[in-house]
C-alpha cells in the first residue's frame, strides 16, 4: 500500500480505529500499574522486559551469560529462558522510552489489546458496513476473559494480537495472491509464537492452507517453502526454549493434577461448557445467532459461507479448541484464542447467508457489542480489576533499613512482587535479593508438581543467613510453614536470636487466604 493509499484508508476507517484504540486507553487506566500486580506471575513477565531493558542500557550484551547470571542472583524473579523472549523486547523498547515501570509495562499490554482489536475490526470490514464491523471487534474484545488479561502483564493478549493480524495477513493473500501479504502473515504468525509458544497450533492450519488451499497451490512452491522457512525461523527460539524445558513443559501438557484424562468426555469438553465464561453473554449470542442464520441457508450456499475468511476463521478455531483440549494444563484464559476466531467464523458466516434473518443478525451484533460494553462498564463499576498491594510499601522499607550492598531475604507468594517493586520503585541497586523457597526447599513451579526440603533447622538457617549477609527479611507469614525448613526460618524469625521485627505490613487485594500480610526483620 503506498504513502497516499495508506492516507485515503486511513482517512476513511479513522473514527473506528479511534474507537478501538480507545480500548487500549481504558484497559490502562483501568489496570494496576503501582506494583500492584494481582496474577502470581505477571511480576515476572515485567521483569523479564525490565531484565531486557537492563541487558542493553547496561552493556550484558558484551558478556550475556555472565551478565544473566550476575542478574538473576540479584533479582532472581525473571524466567525468561522459559517464556519466548519477544514481548520483553518489545517492553524493553517502551521502559527505554518511558522509564522503567510498572505502568508502562502495563501500557504495552493495553497497546496490544487496541491492536487485536483492530485486528477483528479488518478481519470483518470487508462483508459489513464500518458501524458493524467496529460492533463485531467490540464483541470481540470486550469479553470477560480478555477484558481482564488485557489489564494484567500477560502475554496472552499480545500473542493474540499477533495472530489475529497474521490470519489477516493470510485472508489478505488468498484474496489477492499479493506475495507480500504471504511474507507478512509469515512474519506475524513467527511473532505470535515468539511471544507465546502454545500459539504453535496455528501450524496445522498455515501449512493445511498454503499446501491445500486451491488459491494457495497456484503459487510457486519455491515461494510457499521460504515463507514456511522464515515462519519456523521465527518461532525457533520458542520452540527451543520449549525442547529445553522439555521435562516440565511435558508434565504441564500431559499429567496436569487436577485436570480430567485425555480421553474422558469431560476433557473434550471442558472448553465447551466454559463457552459462557470465554465469550461473555453477547459472544455467545452472536454465535447462536451466526450459526442459526448458517443453518437456515439453502444447502447450496453452505459451502460458499465457509469459504473465504469464514472458514479461514473456522479453521483458526477449530485448531485453537483442539491444541487446547488435548493439553492438560487447562484454564479459561488459555482458550482464549477460540472465541475471537469462532466469533468471527459465526458473523462472517450469516454475513454470506442469502437467508432472510442475516439482516436480524445484524441488530443482534450491535445488540451484543452494546451488551458486552455494559457487562464490562458495570463489572468495573461494581468489582474493580483485581490488584494485590503491601509488596511496594515493603520494597519501599526495605530501601530504607537494608545496610549497603547487603542482601534481603523474600519468604512470600508474591516475592516477584517484592522484586519487581524494589527494582523499579527504589533505589537501591547495592541491594540483592534471595528467595526462600529456593534458599530452603527446591519445588518444581507448583507444589504438586513435586517439591523437595533441604531439612534445614533454624540453627543452620541462621548461620547460612549471616554467611550470605542477609540483613533483612521479609516473611509472609505462615507462607509454606508445612515445609521443615520454611517452618524452622519462622521459629528462627520468632526467637528473635538474630533478627528484630521492624514492621508488619497487611497485604490487601485479592489475594489468598494465607497472604495476610508481610512481616519485615532486620538483622540485630
Amino acid at each position: 500500500m503506498t504513502a497516499g493509499r495508506a492516507g485515503a484508508w486511513l482517512s476513511r476507517q479513522w473514527p473506528a480505529l479511534l474507537v478501538l484504540f480507545g480500548v487500549a486507553l481504558v484497559a490502562w487506566v483501568t489496570s494496576p500499574t503501582d506494583g500492584d500486580f494481582w496474577w502470581y506471575d505477571s511480576c515476572r513477565h515485567a521483569m523479564n522486559g525490565v531484565f531486557m531493558h537492563d541487558f542493553f542500557a547496561q552493556g550484558g550484551w558484551r558478556s550475556p551469560m555472565t551478565f544473566a547470571r550476575g542478574y538473576y542472583e540479584q533479582y532472581p524473579a525473571i524466567n525468561i529462558g522459559f517464556y519466548p523472549p519477544l514481548l520483553y523486547v518489545v517492553m524493553a523498547v517502551a521502559l527505554g522510552l518511558f522509564g522503567v515501570s510498572h505502568a508502562v509495562c502495563q501500557a504495552v499490554i493495553a497497546a496490544f489489546a487496541g491492536a487485536a482489536a483492530a485486528a477483528c475490526y479488518a478481519l470483518a470490514r470487508p462483508r459489513f458496513d464500518r458501524l458493524t464491523a467496529v460492533a463485531v471487534a467490540l464483541v470481540a474484545v470486550l469479553t470477560p476473559e480478555m477484558a481482564l488479561w488485557s489489564r494484567q502483564v500477560q502475554p496472552d493478549v499480545p500473542a493474540l494480537a499477533w495472530l489475529l493480524w497474521g490470519a489477516w495477513a493470510l485472508a489478505r493473500y488468498l484474496e489477492t495472491s499479493r506475495t507480500r501479504f504471504l511474507w507478512w502473515s509469515a512474519t506475524l504468525f513467527g511473532c505470535a509464537i515468539s511471544t507465546r509458544v502454545q500459539t504453535i497450533f496455528l501450524v496445522p492450519v498455515w501449512l493445511g492452507v498454503l499446501f491445500l488451499h486451491p488459491q494457495a497451490r497456484q503459487a510457486a512452491l519455491k515461494l510457499r517453502l521460504a515463507t514456511t522457512a522464515w515462519l519456523g525461523l521465527l518461532a525457533a527460539p520458542a520452540v527451543l526454549g520449549m525442547l529445553y524445558f522439555a521435562r516440565i513443559a511435558t508434565g504441564l501438557a500431559t499429567a496436569m493434577p487436577g485436570m480430567p484424562p485425555l480421553l474422558s468426555l469431560g476433557n473434550w469438553s471442558w472448553y465447551l461448557v466454559r463457552f459462557p465464561a470465554l465469550f461473555g453473554l453477547a459472544g455467545v449470542l452472536v454465535v447462536v445467532v451466526g450459526v442459526i442464520v448458517w443453518l437456515t441457508s439453502a444447502r447450496s450456499s453452505w459451502a460458499a459461507a465457509l469459504s473465504g475468511r469464514a472458514g479461514l476463521m473456522t479453521a483458526f478455531a477449530l485448531a485453537a479448541w483442539l491444541f487446547f483440549t488435548v493439553v492438560s494444563n487447562k484454564d479459561v484464559r488459555f482458550g482464549m484464542p477460540i472465541e475471537p476466531f469462532a466469533l468471527l467464523a459465526a458473523a462472517l458466516l450469516w454475513a454470506g447467508s442469502p437467508s432472510r434473518l442475516a439482516g436480524a443478525a445484524r441488530w443482534a451484533m450491535l445488540l451484543g457489542a452494546a451488551v458486552a460494553a455494559v457487562q464490562i462498564a458495570r463489572a468495573d463499576a461494581l468489582h474493580a480489576v483485581p490488584r494485590v498491594t503491601g509488596h511496594a510499601e515493603a520494597a519501599r522499607l526495605v530501601a530504607e533499613l537494608a545496610p549497603p550492598h547487603g542482601r534481603v531475604l523474600v519468604s512470600a507468594h508474591r516475592d516477584g512482587n517484592f522484586i519487581f517493586d524494589l527494582r523499579t520503585l527504589t533505589t537501591r541497586p547495592d541491594l540483592s535479593v534471595l528467595r526462600a523457597d529456593k534458599l530452603l526447599v527446591d519445588i518444581l513451579i507448583v507444589k504438586d508438581l513435586g517439591e523437595h526440603d533441604k531439612a534445614l533447622s533454624a540453627d543452620a538457617i541462621a548461620q547460612m543467613l549471616a554467611r550470605k549477609n542477609v540483613g533483612v527479611v521479609v516473611s509472609q507469614t505462615d507462607y509454606l510453614d508445612d515445609l521443615p525448613s520454611m517452618h524452622a526460618l519462622r521459629e528462627m524469625l520468632d526467637s528473635g536470636c538474630c533478627y528484630t521485627l521492624s514492621r508488619t505490613i497487611t497485604v490487601t487485594g485479592e489475594h489468598n487466604a494465607d497472604e495476610r500480610e508481610l512481616r519485615v526483620y532486620v538483622r540485630r
